[in-house]
């Protein structure tokens, strides 16, 4: 059941990110900030996913890079650029106004602080290691596909999509895992390569859906 709801959630997320490139620029930036802090909040929660343990929200992340490589397409490297940092500000903004919701006292009537104590007290660490590889991965994703437009411009954008998440996606696989997750999973090196695994799932899956609607849904 985890297989198929992985594929399903692909596709709209896929979906979701064409449909607000196709709505403009302040849709495309807004979705992937939303992406970036959903990544966020659910990287605690753990799956199996073909015979793997890794986190629920790789697919956001897949996400983002599109989204960025999509911007691209249509308006330029520089509107991308200054996307991840509206991204960095979102996700910097959203560390420090959840910490409020675990300092507030609750009430004799409160029967959820404890879930948000779980839910936000690991949120710094997780979201600053989030920062730190989402500037790095998403950055090189950036200047990657930029590179690979003009150097592979008679290649199909499929091409061009997928080698430039993939490698930037190894990037962020590895930084976010030694900095967010190191000592809270069992065995790291499996987390790394079960998670980028998935995400090279997801990257086929995204790629081809966003190449099929890009021909369907248009401005």
């Amino acid at each position: 059941m985890n297989n198929l709801i992985f594929i399903l959630h692909t596709i709209i997320i896929s979906l979701i990110t064409i449909i607000s490139s196709r709505l403009g620029e302040k849709f495309i930036t807004s979705t992937l900030v939303i992406f970036g802090i959903l990544a966020n909040l659910f990287v605690l929660k753990q799956i199996d996913l073909f015979s793997m343990q890794v986190t629920s929200s790789d697919v956001f992340i897949v996400g983002i890079s599109l989204g960025l490589n999509l911007i691209q397409d249509q308006f330029d490297q520089k509107t991308a650029q200054k996307t991840v940092w509206i991204s960095f500000w979102g996700l910097l903004i959203y560390t420090i106004l959840s910490q409020f919701q675990i300092w507030y006292i609750p009430n004799q009537l409160d029967c959820t602080n404890l879930h948000f104590v779980n839910l936000l007290s690991l949120a710094p660490r997780l979201t600053v290691a989030s920062l730190i590889s989402y500037l790095i991965s998403q950055t090189i994703d950036v200047k990657l596909y930029a590179y690979l437009k003009d150097k592979l411009a008679n290649q199909p954008g499929l091409i061009r999509n997928y080698l430039s998440i993939a490698i930037s996606q190894l990037a962020d696989t590895i930084i976010f895992s030694l900095i967010g997750l190191s000592g809270l999973n069992y065995n790291l090196f499996h987390i790394i390569l079960f998670s980028y695994t998935i995400k090279l799932f997801a990257i086929t899956i995204s790629t081809i859906t966003i190449s099929g609607l890009k021909k369907i849904i248009k401005t």
